[in-house]
């Protein structure tokens, strides 16, 4: 394991706006995903995960989940 200081967007939301952070890297043969974000960068972003309305909100910017 080792860590990568990462930037990158989320344009579901907006292209405006580039995150970066300090992300721990891990290889993971046969995961589905590229990326987890997990629950300190959720925290400092201010990003709502809401498993009743099934949104994520960021700064009033709502994506609808799966």
């Amino acid at each position: 394991n080792s860590k990568a200081t990462i930037l990158f967007q989320l344009p579901q939301f907006t292209t405006n706006r580039s995150v970066t952070h300090n992300m721990q890297v891990v290889e993971a043969t046969g995961s589905r995903y590229e990326v987890i974000i997990g629950r300190d960068l959720l925290c400092s972003l201010g990003l709502v995960l809401n498993f009743h309305t099934h949104d994520l909100e960021w700064d009033k910017l709502l994506l609808e989940l799966p």
